[in-house]
Parts: C-alpha cells; sequence; structure tokens
C-alpha cells in the first residue's frame, strides 16, 4: 500500500475484482464448453492452468506497476519493459510446455490465459455488482 493517496488501495482492489472475474469466467466455461469436448480431463487442466497463469499475470502487472511508481520515468520504463517480456516469455513457456505434455489442451491453457483480458473489460461490471452486494 502505498501513502495517503489510495491509488495502490484502489489497485489492489482492481486486482481482486478482477481475480474474481477470471474464476467467474473460467467457471462458465468450464460448465459450458467442457459437454462439447472429448477429452474432458485435458480440457480442464488446459484451462484451469492458463486461469492460474493469467491470475500470475494480472499479479505480476500489479506488483510492477507498483514499483515503477516509485521510479523515476527512466527506471520505470526499463521495470515495465523488462516485466512485459518476462510475462510473455512465462507464456510461451507454458503453452509450450502444454503442447509437448500430451495431456493438456494447449487451446484450452490459452483461453484461460484470455481469461486476464475478459476480466479487465468485465472489471467495471464487478466493481458494480461488488458495490450492490456490500450496500
Amino acid at each position: 500500500m502505498r501513502g495517503s493517496t489510495g491509488k495502490i488501495k484502489n489497485i489492489d482492489a482492481t486486482l481482486k475484482e478482477m481475480f474474481l472475474a477470471m474464476l467467474a469466467v473460467g467457471l462458465l466455461v468450464q460448465f459450458t464448453l467442457v459437454w462439447f469436448i472429448q477429452d474432458k480431463a485435458g480440457f480442464s487442466i488446459g484451462l484451469w492452468v492458463g486461469v492460474i497463469t493469467a491470475a500470475f499475470m494480472a499479479n505480476n502487472m500489479n506488483s510492477t506497476l507498483e514499483r515503477a511508481l516509485s521510479l523515476g520515468e527512466g527506471g520505470a520504463q526499463t521495470l515495465i519493459r523488462k516485466n512485459y517480456i518476462l510475462r510473455y516469455f512465462a507464456v510461451i513457456v507454458v503453452l509450450i510446455g502444454s503442447y509437448f505434455t500430451g495431456r493438456v489442451n494447449p487451446f484450452a491453457v490459452f483461453g484461460g490465459i484470455m481469461t486476464l483480458k475478459v476480466s479487465a473489460y468485465l472489471q467495471p461490471l464487478t466493481h458494480k455488482i461488488l458495490e450492490r452486494i456490500r450496500r
């Protein structure tokens, strides 16, 4: 948490809302598409490996942003670029690893990773729903 500005605290709340949206989207995909897939275990494992990867990516983005805010402009840009490359290298490793295991569906892994994008778009809706629940 950062000083009195509350910006990082707000980002943490956003991150929690994104985690919730990733979980909801993952469950929705799991319970709808698994019935149409022949290799249900490979699909399910791949989907949740992807969702977990997406959650780690979101957490890394959050911590990178938190650290970058305390650096100067040049240092912040370097840190953000370095972590961007690290995240996407990790995605490539996870996708290639899932392909070579033969047990995990790499398309499902990719779909699980895309829950990060979907959760970013759903975050305002997730925030609104959670605010209504809290009232």
